[in-house]
């Protein structure tokens, strides 16, 4: 009888050893995505850096809000809304800062006596997710003042 046993064993055994190393190379391949996707979030983040600033017109220089991205990959501007009035940008390509020191877009600060301007921007990562920042500009003792938030995620760019 303990011959059988042993010979049980002995084929029983490579079974679990194999069943073993199959479980905690799942494991170990699972832990593997969760840091890359975790470091490939670190080096791809997402910020665009709102400054006043002018560009040169025909007319000549014009005041504006100027949208650079601050961010490690390039981003794709969707749309904004001044005042609730939406202007498309047709995912206009925005390098990042890093690679292109001088790409921005500028939006013209408006020039007919008003003081308050709310807005918000869309765009999108390179994954094509959508994101967006808000805020709002006010005109008080001669100069612009710009408020805005950080960019967040959002699905309906």
């Amino acid at each position: 009888m303990g011959e059988e046993i042993k010979e049980l064993l002995l084929s029983v055994f490579p079974i679990l050893i194999s069943a073993a190393a199959l479980l905690s190379s799942i494991f170990i391949g699972r832990k593997q995505v969760e840091i890359s996707q975790i470091q490939s979030d670190l080096q791809n983040k997402i910020e665009l850096f709102l400054v006043l600033g002018t560009y040169r017109a025909a007319a000549g220089q014009v005041p504006a809000v100027i949208v650079r991205n601050a961010g490690n990959s390039v981003v794709y501007l969707v749309k904004y809304e001044w005042n609730g009035k939406e202007y498309p940008l047709n995912s206009f390509i925005l390098p990042p800062m890093s690679v292109c020191a001088d790409a921005n877009y500028h939006i013209a600060l408006p020039e007919d006596g008003s003081d308050h301007v709310s807005f918000r921007l869309k765009f999108k990562d390179w994954n094509l997710r959508g994101w967006m920042t808000e805020g709002y500009l006010d005109f008080r003792d001669g100069a612009w003042a710009l408020v805005y938030s950080p960019c967040k995620r959002k699905e309906d760019t």
